[in-house]
């Protein structure tokens, strides 16, 4: 199954830092006034995806993305910006470009001082995951003693939280602490004082912050049975280690029945996505047809970029839009009987932050009638594009090289679950997981 790998925004800043074990100076990761936004540069960084990405303009107007890159250009006419800001005005771009295809990000560099020593790995960063539902943000998992799930974030080191609202994504349903510190480098230090709403009254915490490498840590498949309800459960966090995934997903389905259980949720809020790898299967083990449809065409533009990737392109000139020849497109996914593990009832979960191979996964499941979607909808065009690169057009840039059309029954590109379960904040600073605890008092 072709893979449409989702990065992690993460990954490009590990190469800032000097080689040095100094420790860090804190008081050196500032962000500062030395950007200026020029027609030129947004120019640049609307060629660079127009160049590569195989169709930006899909839901947009191109006059209506000219008459903002003007705009942009003119309400900064001037203006000196740090990383961050610089960022958040171009933006005003890309989020349009974003709608088109989630997987475009543009996030900035992390901007340092002269005489900054060490890498990004020696920094110590804020402590947890959070929930990002609406205009509110909740503490999702606390890597330390003293924060606690379910607590609404007030300010961090004296900073509001709307200011580090302001600079992440909206769409992003759940996202690790790092992440939302890059994107608006307003603090970094050993420790945090937080301030929290906690069962109504407000609380000041000081904590340790955590390595990056610590936060980034975890395994990406656990599973239980919730004797309660007589159901099996089994959450994967990201498509990486897929062999052991579908290991672990194998040997819950196989527990969950040894008890007479019928009811199996798989659980893919906040998977990003990762590989395709072993994906045939995971759906083996549900299905016991022969194959199950799954991709009708595939287009690539060429492009510097890509020229490279597909011998086939070889024939074409830069700017074409080309169609994948059948032998490397997989139409079917091929299955093996002998994986199946009989009739279950299945319920997959999902959230808009289920993106690329996780999307995917959930639209397949729907489509071939595997079991029972629940959750909320996915992001807008969430399963149209993929096989993304990295790269640079002042400050960083994740773009898509392919457009994917599924066979689907997503509907203006917003694949719909059967059960729609939104997220509410007040549920989740009194529960545990109120949306599976709505999915299981329905099962039962």
């Amino acid at each position: 199954m072709t893979g449409k790998n989702f990065l992690l925004i993460i990954v490009a800043i590990q190469l800032i830092g000097c080689v040095s074990s100094r420790k860090i100076n804190y008081e050196l990761i500032q962000p500062r006034e030395t950007n200026l936004i020029t027609a030129g540069k947004v120019d640049t960084l609307r060629k660079y995806i127009t160049d590569i990405h195989p169709n930006i303009y899909l839901d947009i107007d191109t006059l209506i993305v000219d008459s903002l890159a003007n705009k942009i250009v003119s309400d900064n006419e001037g203006k000196l910006l740090s990383h961050v800001d610089f960022t958040l005005e171009m933006r005003r771009l890309t989020d349009l470009f974003h709608y088109v295809d989630p997987h475009l990000i543009y996030y900035p560099s992390l901007q340092v001082d002269k005489g900054f020593k060490g890498k990004f790995k020696q920094l110590k960063v804020l402590p947890f995951e959070i929930y990002n539902i609406n205009d509110t943000l909740l503490i999702k998992k606390s890597y330390v003693e003293g924060l606690k799930k379910g607590d609404h974030l007030l300010s961090i080191n004296g900073y509001e939280i709307g200011e580090f609202k302001k600079y992440i994504y909206p769409t992003w349903r759940s996202m690790k602490g790092y992440v939302m510190q890059l994107q608006s480098q307003l603090t970094y230090s050993e420790k945090y004082k937080i301030v929290v709403i906690r069962s109504g009254k407000v609380e000041e915490l000081i904590v340790e912050g955590v390595s990056s490498n610590y936060a980034t840590n975890e395994r990406y498949c656990t599973g239980n049975l919730i004797d309660e309800f007589k159901t099996g459960y089994c959450k994967i966090s990201s498509f990486t280690g897929n062999k052991f995934i579908y290991k672990e997903l194998k040997n819950q389905i196989e527990k969950t029945q040894a008890k007479g259980y019928t009811n199996f949720i798989i659980d893919l809020r906040g998977n990003t996505g990762g590989s395709g790898y072993k994906l045939d299967a995971m759906f083996s083990l549900m299905s016991d047809k022969d194959s199950l449809p799954y991709m009708k065409s595939q287009f690539i533009k060429v492009s510097s970029k890509t020229k490279g990737d597909y011998k086939f392109l070889k024939e074409y000139k830069k700017g074409d839009l080309v169609e994948f020849p059948n032998k490397l497109m997989v139409r079917n996914a091929p299955l093996n009987k002998d994986l199946y593990q009989g009739k279950m009832n299945y319920y997959l979960m999902i959230d808009k932050s289920t993106a690329s191979v996780a999307a995917s996964f959930a639209n397949i499941f729907q489509y071939n009638n595997l079991g029972t979607l629940v959750g909320e909808s996915l992001d807008h065009n969430s399963l149209n594009f993929g096989d993304i690169i990295s790269t640079w057009a002042y400050q960083n840039l994740i773009v898509s090289t392919v457009q994917y059309n599924e066979n689907t029954k997503s509907s203006d590109g917003i694949l719909v679950p059967d059960i729609e379960i939104p997220y509410v904040a007040k549920e989740y600073m009194a529960q545990e997981d109120p949306i599976l605890n709505k999915l299981l008092n329905k099962l039962e």
